[in-house]
């Protein structure tokens, strides 16, 4: 790769980790009855085994982004890439739900390793706008993941049980694994040996809560990711259980409903230099609120048929595609000095509203589409009125700004 630009290299050795998240959660979903009825449990229990992948993802985002800071992007991805391989591959091998959920735990610590890393490796390199571009090319590739992987999972599932599609997953991440060993060049100029004192990260985390930009994007995107974590967590017993679809038919649905937010990835990279970050994220935001309050009245008026329940979700996955890879550049936009710790904290909190209503969906689960309606519709207007009444007022990234 010595003679790709910095961008390009930067790309191909960050697409591999960048699937991690939608291969650990949307690439299981088709396995979601059959583990059900393998472990002996109950829909709620096996929502919960997502919401602790969720969990794991965001608590490692505030251990890992001062890591990262310490001891430099290489190693911390190193030992990431190897805890989500080694839970993948010992999870079959489980036989309840209980080790299952605390393993699932350690995979989303795995994952939140390398999207710490993979964030702080593109801030320590490009300006916000091309940051934002490098973003959105890498959601583009992940988001083949979920049209891609439900339709090979379903298959599995049916043919060889639930426990191949998790052996699948470990196959991938070590694969990855091996490409970020040979490929990966350390992009920290110098390593903070403050990074890991308490008092550092407590004067760290005031500098960031207190900065606007941040604050801001941070508000949008709780609604952008309760959007998300939505589709992810409700789908699955909707079009499994409400209208008993089997996991072919349902991982051919789900990547249609995400195949959505590859498309709003997409042209995300391109709008972003005709709209700029605030217009893209307002476009964004204003269809997450189309597609959820589409959902609601369709559900409210008892419209619940497959097309019903799935084209609101996709509509509102286009909405989430446009909007993320703006939410992560602008809330890094003044801390390439901490990029680690700031993107830990953006992530942790974008994360936990997901997994908080990845567990609040099985909680309130009563075997309608009701509760996904509702959380839909939330997170969709959250965004709308937080870009309304904060992120306009503030003044666009300048373009080229370091």
């Amino acid at each position: 790769m010595a003679r790709l630009s910095p961008f390009a290299r930067t790309f191909l050795v960050l697409a591999g980790p960048a699937l991690l998240g939608p291969l650990a959660i949307d690439v299981s979903l088709p396995a979601f009855e059959a583990m059900v009825r393998g472990l002996g449990t109950d829909a709620a229990a096996i929502q919960m085994t997502i919401g602790a992948v969720a969990t794991g993802m965001a608590i490692g985002q505030l251990a890992f982004g001062p890591l990262a800071d310490r001891f430099g992007r290489h190693p911390i991805m190193n030992i990431a890439l190897l805890m989500f391989t080694v839970t993948a591959a010992l999870i079959p091998l489980m036989e309840s739900v209980i080790p299952v959920i605390a393993l699932r735990f350690v995979q989303g610590l795995g994952i939140s390793g390398t999207m710490i890393v993979s964030r702080a490796i593109v801030r320590d390199q490009f300006d916000v706008e091309t940051s934002t571009k490098m973003f959105a090319y890498l959601f583009f590739i992940l988001g083949f993941v979920p049209v891609i992987g439900p339709p090979v999972a379903g298959v599995l599932t049916e043919t060889l049980g639930w426990q191949s599609v998790f052996v699948l997953m470990a196959a991938v991440c070590a694969a990855a694994w091996i490409a970020v060993a040979m490929s990966l060049r350390e992009t920290l100029a110098a390593p903070d040996p403050k990074a890991l004192n308490l008092s550092a990260l407590v004067a760290a985390s005031r500098e960031i809560l207190r900065d606007r930009t941040f604050l801001t994007y941070l508000a949008v995107g709780t609604g952008a990711y309760v959007c998300l974590f939505s589709v992810l967590t409700g789908l699955a017993p909707v079009m499994m259980g409400y209208l008993s679809e089997p996991p072919r038919v349902f991982g051919l649905e789900f990547a249609i409903v995400m195949f959505s937010n590859l498309a709003g990835a997409a042209v995300a990279g391109r709008l972003v230099g005709v709209l700029g970050m605030h217009r893209l994220a307002m476009l964004g935001a204003a269809v997450m609120a189309i597609g959820g309050s589409c959902f609601l009245i369709l559900a409210t008026l008892g419209m619940m048929g497959r097309v019903a329940i799935l084209a609101p979700a996709a509509f509102s996955m286009i909405g989430f595609g446009l909007i993320n890879p703006v939410l992560i550049a602008g809330a890094l936009t003044n801390f390439k000095h901490m990029a680690g710790r700031a993107t830990a904290l953006a992530g942790f909190l974008f994360i936990g509203a997901g997994s908080t209503t990845a567990f609040l969906l099985g909680v309130f689960d009563n075997g309608t589409p009701i509760p996904l309606a509702i959380a839909l519709c939330i997170g969709g207007f959250w965004s709308l009125s937080a870009y309304a009444s904060l992120l306009h007022r503030l003044e666009p990234a300048a373009k080229g700004a370091p």
